[in-house]
Formats: C-alpha cells, sequence, structure tokens
C-alpha cells in the first residue's frame, strides 16, 4: 500500500523550539524536570536516553553515553549552561534525571511530566503547541547548522550515521543565512583567483 502524502497544512513533528519557548519553559519548570531540560537542549538527547543516562557518563566536563537508539558512543562537551546545571545537581541516584523518591523516571513519565508543564503554558498563551523534547534535539540541530559547521561535525555531535538523518535536522535551519555564508566564501575565493592573477 503506498503511503499517504503528509496534508501540507499539518503541523511540524517534534518541530525546533525558540529561544524564546526554552527560556519560558524553563523558567515554569520544576527543579526535577530542569536537568532532563537541559540534557535535551544543550547535548541533543533523546529523552529514552535521558532517563538512562547515569552519573558515570559525566566527568564533570564530558558526558560519555551510547545511544540506546543506534548503540552508538556520543561524547558531549557540555556548553557552560548544561555544565553548570549537572555540576551544582545534587546526586541522588545512579541515574542523572531522577524523580522526587530519587528513582530514574520512566519514558513515558518524563514526557507526561512536561505534556503537562506545556499545556498549562499553551493555555495562558506564553507558548505555541508541539512542544516536546524532541524538538529540543531538533532546535540544537538546527543551532549547530546555523553555525556554519560542517555536516560530518553536526553528525558527531548528534550521533548520526548517515547524512539523511542529519538533513533532517537541518530543515529548521536558517537557509538564507546558509546560502549567503556560502556565497560569501565563493566571493572570498573568486576575488583571491583575480588578485593571483594580477601579481602574474
Amino acid at each position: 500500500m503506498p503511503l499517504l502524502a503528509r496534508p501540507a497544512n499539518a503541523p511540524d513533528r517534534n518541530r525546533p523550539w525558540s529561544a524564546a519557548e526554552f527560556r519560558i519553559v524553563w523558567d515554569h519548570a520544576p527543579q526535577r524536570l530542569r536537568p532532563a531540560l537541559a540534557l535535551a537542549h544543550y547535548a541533543g538527547l533523546r529523552v529514552g536516553d535521558i532517563v538512562l543516562v547515569s552519573w558515570s557518563a559525566w566527568d564533570g566536563d564530558v558526558l560519555t553515553f551510547r545511544q540506546s537508539k543506534t548503540g552508538h558512543v556520543v561524547h558531549v562537551r557540555a556548553p557552560h549552561p548544561l555544565r553548570e546545571q549537572l555540576n551544582n545537581l545534587k546526586r541522588e541516584g545512579t541515574q542523572i534525571v531522577v524523580n522526587g523518591r530519587a528513582q530514574p523516571y520512566t519514558r513515558d513519565g518524563l514526557q507526561t511530566n512536561l505534556s503537562k508543564l506545556v499545556k498549562q503554558l499553551e493555555a495562558q498563551s506564553l507558548v505555541k503547541s508541539g512542544l516536546c523534547f524532541h524538538g529540543l534535539r531538533h532546535a540544537l540541530g538546527a543551532a549547530l547548522y546555523d553555525l556554519g559547521l560542517d555536516r560530518e561535525s553536526r553528525k558527531a555531535a548528534l550521533g548520526h550515521t548517515s547524512d539523511a538523518a542529519s538533513m533532517i535536522y537541518e530543515r529548521g535551519g536558517n537557509r538564507r543565512a546558509a546560502s549567503d555564508r556560502a556565497f560569501a566564501a565563493y566571493d572570498d575565493h573568486l576575488a583571491s583567483a583575480d588578485r593571483t592573477k594580477n601579481t602574474k
């Protein structure tokens, strides 16, 4: 059976969060939820890895863990907001993210906690609909794209092994800015070639 075409007006699945949306959710999030938000936003962890990652994976600067989806080891040199969050977090259990009983969350439990918070903020018109943990991973992918990092660097950062997987995360990036960078580099190349020709 052929797959049905996705409606053109369908909302984006796992849409990237804006920086403003992250700040609003962070400001309203309970303390127990913040480490999970930081791991998703600053390190791109999937929710399945957020609930599994243990303190033994953290050395105070680098987070090293094996992705549950792919089995690949990923090394994250933590950006300073994540480093600060983890180094100041009380170690209550084996896992980094734990509930009030110092027990690991289930994947569904953690997602439910975020969903409840997001729905409250939507009701107050503080955020738009469609925010989820995986959207934070997409936001990181788009941010790395906007910084002009090459695809191999972005694949290593997010634990991708294929170009196709990485390209999904480019859709949320600023393609105009990427195009401008490309043509600026090309213009520099042409100018350099002209200078070389004129000196001969």
